[in-house]
């Protein structure tokens, strides 16, 4: 009877995925019954399957994972399987690409903020033109989960050079911290990185237009 019970148990039911469009890199939670300990979560785009990283089971009718860094853009169905039994979504999840963040390209006003009482870096950007004019996107960083400082001074289209800082994570996304054309930010780079705890690392153009001298790093 015990054998039997076994055979006949119904597959995980998949109802969706929260959000049902995400970036590679972000967390996506699966819903659906049927779930518990052991359940995996392969995501599915013709031949090609992906397992969601980083599972948490969230009792057995959720399940939270990380969508890989490599992920190809497209629509993924949902798969899960508990104890060979595999259940599917109807529904679809959509990976889209992060859109390009052009150094000052002067599309958005930032204000960012470091906290270290609170162990937090916040972005906050209020885009004034281009597709997102009229929106506003806040980033909330833990210091922990910084893995380093990226300092680039480079030429623009039109000639001139943009000074960039950008936070990088532990997971290898990057987050563009503060920019300006007609200041260098390499001391501040510097004085982000001794305040975080992370190395900082530098790429640059020939900086003499913006008043410093030459230097190799």
């Amino acid at each position: 009877m015990w054998w039997w019970l076994i055979a006949c148990a119904s597959a995980p039911q998949v109802a969706g995925v929260d959000p049902s469009s995400a970036k590679p890199g972000d967390m996506v939670r699966v819903l659906g019954d049927g779930f518990g300990p052991g359940a995996t979560v392969t995501l599915v785009s013709g031949d090609r399957r992906v397992p969601l990283e980083g599972l948490t089971p969230q009792g057995v009718v959720a399940v939270d994972g990380k969508l890989p860094l490599d992920l190809e853009p497209g629509t993924y169905t949902v798969e899960v399987a508990v104890d060979g039994r595999v259940g599917a979504s109807a529904s679809t999840l959509t990976v889209a690409l992060p859109p390009v963040e052009v150094p000052c390209a002067g599309d958005y006003q930032a204000n960012t903020q470091l906290s270290l009482a609170r162990g937090l870096i916040v972005i906050d950007r209020f885009f004034q033109r281009g597709p997102r004019n009229g929106e506003r996107e806040t980033i909330r960083l833990e210091i922990n989960a910084l893995s380093g400082v990226e300092y680039e001074l480079v030429r623009m289209d039109d000639q001139r050079l943009c000074s960039v800082i950008f936070v990088k994570g532990k997971d290898g996304r990057r987050y563009m911290f503060d920019d300006d054309t007609e200041v260098d930010l390499k001391d501040r780079a510097y004085r982000l990185g001794r305040e975080i705890g992370a190395p900082v690392t530098v790429t640059r153009e020939d900086a003499t237009e913006m008043g410093k001298p030459v230097e190799h790093d």
